[in-house]
């Protein structure tokens, strides 16, 4: 049975979201996706894979309240990982610790009691709102898939932080870090 409503699509306004460009610094906070397992926090895919998915809400600037994800590879449900898989955990877990570094003022080279503290999390869910400045690189589509953005990298602690400057932040890392209990 056909559909009462109208199924014809072009007169629909484009959605006007190309990808962010290539090399753009933006401030973010970031929120976990519903998941399968550890608190509904990682997805478990169709061959065991495990990955864990956060949504970054860019927070000022020319591309306010856009929003870009991101998946890190966090392994399989059996445990078993080839030398690639075990590259793509690493990999991810050293962009998850770029993101707690910045986003409570710690610097990468930082081996205080309190650094190290700062890079703990005690669940999936201490990631949720944490704000940090990214850049973000463009991955192009393949097939029937569109270019998308991709993290290049996290701006660290004492790099110049220009997308948060320009959205108008006040609040220094160290400042969000306090008030967490870092």
């Amino acid at each position: 049975m056909p559909s009462k409503l109208s199924t014809d699509f072009s007169n629909a306004e484009p959605s006007g979201f190309d990808t962010i460009p290539d090399g753009t610094e933006v401030p973010v906070i970031f929120k976990v996706q519903a998941g399968d397992i550890e608190d509904g926090c990682i997805k478990v895919g169709k061959t065991g894979s495990l990955m864990l998915n956060l949504e970054a809400t860019v927070t000022g600037g020319k591309y306010a309240k856009r929003k870009v994800f991101f998946g890190f590879y966090m392994g399989r449900e059996d445990g078993e990982l080839t030398d690639g898989q075990q590259t793509a955990v690493d990999m991810s877990r050293s962009k998850l610790r770029s993101i707690l570094e910045a986003a409570r003022g710690v610097s990468a080279t930082d081996e205080t009691p309190a650094a190290i503290k700062a890079r703990a999390i005690k669940s999936w869910r201490d990631l949720d709102g944490l704000e940090c400045s990214v850049i973000l690189g463009v991955e192009e589509g393949t097939g029937t898939f569109s270019d998308k953005n991709v993290l290049k990298r996290v701006v660290g602690v004492g790099k110049e932080n220009k997308a948060a400057q320009e959205a108008g932040a006040t609040a220094s890392a160290s400042k969000a870090a306090a008030k967490k209990g870092w």
